[in-house]
């Protein structure tokens, strides 16, 4: 999702051309005051957005999701680029920052403009080098001819051809994109068209490639493909050479309007650069503007609750995990058992699990969709874990352990091995029959049987919290001393036990 931002160097007049170089020096070209332009009288013209005597200008620049901002601007580092009564403008800076390439006005000896039989003051390209910081050396390029304009260059990856915008008679429409080889001397081969599949019958202009090759232009002459004057493509030319194969492609709504829109600059696959404008709301004729890609942002909302009883359950533990199932954050649902996580990136892949003490926890893939600010609503629902631990049962004034109370203490044995932070006790039981002291020390024997052979099967004693014989002061039924004699053995079986009690479950942390 990308997002323009009006940079605050742009005036009420003509701003555009915004570039930085491999060091990330900000570039653009500026329209001086309407006062100086009065006293120049200069009637020399090059002039499609019809505000004459733009200068090159550098400065820092920083830009966020919410501004961009340029400082510390001046003009270009030199004495001889901007010439007050001419026009300097889009440029090309070679990776070592050694070498420009930039537009200006046909001047001759003391920058006299020199004009055509039309009275037209065409554009050049023109060369300079880096001396002690200045841009010094200035080279009028072979390609010029004051018969027509060459502009706006830029340069292949490899630095070895310059791409650049002529209206030089042969050409396809009224203005073209062409491209020249520049030798290892630095002097420059003989131009050629990019052809018609590039080419239209209008108006093919500011063309920038890209350190991945791609060429961007703008253009007023594909009219089925187009949403205003000036539209900015994008091109695989360099990478398919001149042919019928190659791919253009609009940027689409955002990157263009219904105005002219040109002067497309990127350098990290399209996901922030400059673009220039002269569409409505902007500070003068042409405005440059940011362009960042919106960091696209949602939300995972939901409720967690008891699966069985459909209650909202608070203070459970919510944890998010990326795709490689890392914790990205956790949080504990509130007393209406809602959970949220927050500034989640877009379509990208999450679990979400829920879990709480003596709960089995829950979880959900979640996919995030391409919508910004949407809230993917999640609801997590846990079971509350249930251990039926069945009590074991002795013989008449006995303490062994029985065939079938050892099939029931290896289910106990067992479910302590899945649960291995799991402690319980053990209390031990009689029947009525038999004095109270007796049966105490009974159900004492019957307590320790019982857990020697949990232990004995490898359980860590430190899990047994305790193991206490209650002798029949616990009677499950009606059994007293005063009714042994009305009781069935059946009856009086039941009260001589063990049972467990679950002390802790912590399989879940909090």
């Amino acid at each position: 999702l990308l997002k323009l931002l009006n940079l605050n160097a742009n005036t009420e007049f003509s701003d555009f051309g915004g570039y930085e170089d491999a060091s990330g020096t900000f570039y653009f070209s500026s329209a001086v005051s309407t006062d100086i332009l009065a006293a120049q009288k200069k009637d020399g013209i090059y002039d499609w957005n019809e505000e004459p005597y733009l200068k090159i200008y550098q400065a820092s620049v920083s830009k966020s999701y919410d501004a961009a901002t340029v400082s510390d601007q001046q003009e270009i580092a030199s004495d001889s680029i901007n010439v007050l009564s001419n026009h300097q403008g889009t440029l090309a800076i070679t990776k070592d920052g050694t070498t420009l390439y930039y537009t200006g006005n046909n001047v001759k000896r003391k920058n006299i403009a020199v004009y055509d039989r039309k009275g037209t003051n065409n554009l050049k390209i023109y060369r300079a080098t880096k001396v002690n910081g200045k841009w010094q050396n200035i080279i009028d390029l072979s390609i010029n001819d004051k018969a027509y304009s060459n502009g706006h260059p830029t340069l292949s990856p490899d630095e070895k051809t310059l791409y650049y915008v002529s209206d030089k008679e042969g050409g396809y429409g009224q203005t073209d994109l062409y491209k020249v080889a520049i030798n290892e001397d630095g002097s420059l081969g003989e131009p050629v068209n990019l052809g018609q599949r590039i080419n239209t019958a209008g108006r093919e202009m500011f063309p920038y490639i890209a350190q991945d090759s791609t060429l961007y232009f703008s253009s007023d002459g594909y009219f089925e493909n187009n949403y205003g004057l000036l539209d900015i493509y994008r091109t695989d030319l360099l990478k398919k050479g001149i042919s019928d194969d190659v791919v253009i492609e609009n940027l689409g709504p955002v990157i263009n309007s219904t105005y002219d829109d040109f002067a497309f600059f990127t350098n990290d696959g399209e996901k922030s650069g400059y673009l220039s404008s002269n569409r409505p709301n902007g500070k003068g004729s042409d405005d440059i503007y940011a362009f960042v890609t919106e960091k696209c942002l949602q939300s995972i909302v939901g409720i967690v609750y008891d699966v069985l009883t459909k209650d909202e359950i608070a203070n459970a533990k919510v944890r998010l995990l990326d795709s490689s199932g890392n914790e990205m954050a956790s949080v504990m649902s509130n007393s209406d058992g809602m959970y949220m996580f927050e500034d989640l990136d877009c379509e990208t892949s999450f679990t979400v699990t829920a879990s709480k003490k003596r709960h089995e926890s829950d979880s959900k893939s979640v996919q995030t969709t391409a919508l910004p600010d949407e809230k993917i609503k999640v609801d997590l629902f846990l079971k509350p874990y249930e251990i039926n631990i069945n009590p074991i049962y002795f013989d008449f004034d006995k303490s062994n352990i029985r065939p079938d109370a050892a099939l029931e203490l290896d289910r106990v044995v067992k479910v302590m091995n899945d649960y291995p932070k799991m402690i319980i006790k053990i209390e031990s039981h009689t029947d009525s029959r038999g004095n109270d002291a007796y049966n105490l020390a009974l159900s004492d024997r019957r307590a320790k049987s019982t857990r020697d052979y949990i232990i004995s099967t490898g359980i860590a004693a430190d899990r047994i919290e305790s193991a206490k014989g209650f002798g029949e002061t616990q009677l499950i039924n009606t059994c007293t001393n005063e009714r042994i004699k009305e009781c069935s053995e059946e009856e009086h079986q039941l009260n001589r036990r063990s049972k467990f009690i679950i002390v802790n479950f912590d399989t879940f942390d909090e």
